[in-house]
Formats: structure tokens, C-alpha cells, sequence
């Protein structure tokens, strides 16, 4: 589960639980929102629905593949290595090579990193 969104100087509100809770939240950002925001206007309420669940479903997929790749030991090794790259069971075997934790698909779900100056 996300943390609340900072909007800024306003007290942060809890998140919307379910696709029609999310809709309905949308619908009352709707009704204030300057007449500039058309996007959220031209989504039906079934279309919001329909959208919400779809990213719910996607953040549970992110969820679960994180949980896959979890952080574990093996070998002795001091430093950690991705469970499900390295095939690791639970007596600390691997199967492939191990691979570095954080992993790739682990990389690739955070998204690039900003550089630092």
C-alpha cells in the first residue's frame, strides 16, 4: 500500500480504499477542479471504475513481484542476493548464480535514478 500524497500545504488524507471509492474521490476532485481539467471530465464514472481497478491490479503485481525478489543470504555470502534471481532456497542452496540484491527486476519497478550532481 502507497503512502497519502502530500499535497502540499494542506493535512494529508488517507488514500481511497476500492475502485469506487476511488472514483467517487475523483468525482468530488472533479466537481472543484478548475475548468482547465478536462481529462477527468470526459471519464465516465464506469471508465474511472474501470481505470482505478486496473491500476490496483497493477500495484498489486508490482507487490507481489517485490516479494519475489526479496533480500536473502546464501553461501555465507556478506552480502545480500535476490531470492528469486538466484533460484535461493530455504537451506541457503542456490540454483542459478547468485545475483545482487537489489536485482534488475527490482531496478526496473523503481524506475531510473536521478543523477547526482
Amino acid at each position: 500500500m502507497t503512502a497519502p500524497i502530500d499535497w502540499g500545504d494542506e493535512p494529508p488524507t488517507p488514500q481511497p480504499v476500492g475502485p469506487h471509492a476511488w472514483a467517487e474521490h475523483y468525482n468530488k476532485q472533479r466537481e472543484q477542479a478548475p475548468a482547465g481539467r478536462k481529462l477527468l471530465d470526459q471519464l465516465s464514472d464506469r471508465e474511472l471504475v474501470a481505470l482505478y481497478e486496473r491500476a490496483e491490479q497493477a500495484e498489486a503485481a508490482i507487490e507481489r513481484a517485490r516479494t519475489l525478489h526479496r533480500s536473502t543470504t546464501a553461501y555465507g555470502r556478506p552480502q545480500p542476493i535476490c531470492s528469486e534471481c538466484s533460484s535461493a532456497d530455504e537451506l541457503g542452496s542456490t540454483d542459478n548464480a547468485p545475483v545482487d540484491h537489489p536485482c534488475r527486476t527490482l531496478a526496473a519497478l523503481d524506475g531510473p535514478k536521478e543523477p547526482t550532481p
